[in-house]
């Protein structure tokens, strides 16, 4: 697996204060409480948007607990690309998911949605290693950058570490993740003064 669940999910939580790509940023800025997170209209063919559905189960699958299509991350990533992200992030996002396809049929003949998962994963991992390359290369020639004010600008982040952001903004924005990690309550209950940890296994702030 490209990242670990729990290595995800760990990184996932420091989002709201981490630092993130400008299509993010802009998106999460704009977005509106109530606004549906499924696109306007359809940018993905039908093999386009397989091979997404097949990425981002990877990426974040479903264990004891809900995965990324569970909560719908797809639609989420679709709705991005069309509602949010500008010509050149959109088209790299889509040209990323040609890419699989075409990593997958070198390695093994067939297509991205039914090769072994071994080789799915491998691919996956093939491009996460050259993105950060591409990224520390980036950050070398201008000097280095941070996330920090004053500081230089990264550059915008190659095809599987922008997926994988979508990937845990998707998630961690969805009532999925409300309702599993963050002990979100849409009606609460009676009021306990003091409930020891070890009854639900998790911290309560009151």
């Amino acid at each position: 697996m490209p990242l670990q669940r729990r290595e995800f999910l760990s990184r996932a939580a420091v989002l709201a204060g981490g630092v993130l790509s400008a299509g993010c940023t802009r998106a999460l800025q704009l977005w509106q409480p109530d606004a549906t997170r499924a696109p306007s209209r359809r940018v993905l063919d039908a093999a386009q948007r397989a091979r997404l559905v097949r990425a981002v189960d990877l990426i974040l699958p479903e264990t004891d607990t809900p995965g990324a299509l569970d909560a719908g991350v797809p639609d989420f990533v679709e709705m991005m690309l069309v509602d949010y992200y500008y010509e050149p992030e959109r088209v790299m996002l889509i040209a990323g998911l040609e890419e699989l396809e075409a990593r997958a049929q070198a390695r093994s003949g067939v297509g991205f949605v039914d090769a072994d998962e071994l080789d799915q994963i491998a691919i996956l991992s093939e491009l996460q290693k050259e993105g950060l390359a591409q990224l520390a290369a980036a950050g070398a020639s201008a000097g280095g950058f941070s996330g920090f004010s004053g500081a230089a600008t990264p550059p915008p982040p190659a095809f599987f570490q922008a997926l994988r952001e979508l990937v845990a903004v998707g998630y961690c924005t969805s009532s999925v993740a409300a309702q599993h990690h963050f002990q979100f309550a849409p009606v609460h209950g009676d009021f306990e003064g003091c409930v020891p940890f070890e009854d639900d296994g998790r911290t309560h702030v009151m």
